[in-house]
């Protein structure tokens, strides 16, 4: 799992490289957002709640870190991610990054490392107020799929 890791490190500093150079000539940078989340994990078959935030560093390309806990019957499961994003055109958007996830019980917690691959589409509402539906395909140990829908406000 480390070379997976180590593999998914260097090609987020690579898109970092990239997009921000080629990214540097579209205009302005938008404001940061933050917003919520509603997601469907498909493999463990419950819904999540979460957060995220948007940091634009180049008009198409922003960082994306999001985090979730998932409303599980028994013990809890929760993940976090460190993701870019970039834009490929209005309304269209992609990226990937890193993703933690971790489950636990009474007597058990594991956590799993993975790399993440998202796309989605992102309207606005007025000036700040950005609605979105996105997908996220996690691959770790048990590779899974999920399907969201959220609503993020401009800072």
């Amino acid at each position: 799992m480390r070379s997976v890791t180590r593999i998914a490190m260097g090609a987020a500093v690579a898109c970092c490289v990239g997009f921000g150079v080629a990214g540097a000539q579209d205009g302005p940078t938008p404001p940061p957002r933050m917003g919520s989340h509603l997601f469907y994990h498909f493999d463990v078959r419950d819904p999540a709640v979460g957060a995220q935030l948007d940091v634009p560093v180049a008009p198409r390309f922003a960082l994306y870190p999001s985090g979730a806990v998932y409303l599980v019957d028994q013990g809890s499961l929760w993940g976090v991610n460190a993701d870019v994003k970039y834009q490929v055109a209005s309304p269209v958007y992609l990226g990937g990054g890193l993703n933690l996830l971790h489950r636990s019980t009474a007597t058990t917690g594991d956590t799993d490392a993975g790399v993440n691959l998202l796309g989605g589409i992102e309207g606005r509402l007025g000036r700040r107020i950005h609605p979105f539906a996105e997908g996220r395909v996690i691959l770790n140990d048990g590779s899974a799929f999920l399907l969201g829908a959220g609503i993020s406000i401009a800072l």
